[in-house]
């Protein structure tokens, strides 16, 4: 078990539970300017095709031209507050579950049935290399990874050169 000090533990929940708190402040910040922003920029191309529509040929040109700017700085402020959306909703807790998880992992890993006891130890020991006789955690980037393995498929274990 990795099991923390109560006292550790919930310092540690409260820290994160601040931390979503300061992070949702400054999400709801950026939405608000995104979203001010977002007015301000269809008040400006609304304005454009007005004047396109009342404007002589060559004129009407330009500031078609100038709309199509703002329609693209629409869209990807639009895509920007779909994101932050998005993303607020996916991550907020996951800090804190995984600290809950890791709390409590020992103790639910007895109860698994072995193929998914199997994918926790891949998945842990992926992560770690032998150097000579030391185990080594060494957190790599999935592309390094896939790099390391590229002459195997990433399921099967190396054959050990000791055999």
């Amino acid at each position: 078990d990795v099991c923390l000090d109560k006292e550790v533990y919930d310092w540690a929940m409260e820290y994160l539970d601040r931390a979503l708190v300061r992070d949702s402040s400054e999400t709801r910040n950026e939405l608000h300017k995104l979203k001010r922003k977002v007015s301000q920029t269809q008040a400006t191309l609304d304005a454009l095709l007005l004047k396109a529509a009342q404007a002589e040929d060559n004129l009407a040109e330009e500031f078609m031209r100038l709309a199509g700017q703002k329609q693209q700085e629409l869209v990807l402020l639009q895509r920007r507050i779909e994101q932050i959306e998005t993303g607020k909703q996916e991550n907020s807790r996951d800090p804190a579950k995984i600290l809950e998880l890791a709390q409590h992992l020992a103790g639910q890993y007895v109860t698994l049935p072995a193929p998914q006891k199997r994918q926790i130890a891949d998945s842990v020991f992926s992560n770690l290399q032998l150097d000579d006789v030391t185990l080594c955690g060494n957190y790599r980037l999935p592309f390094s990874i896939l790099a390391e393995n590229g002459d195997h498929p990433l399921n099967y274990a190396r054959e050990d050169s000791n055999l």
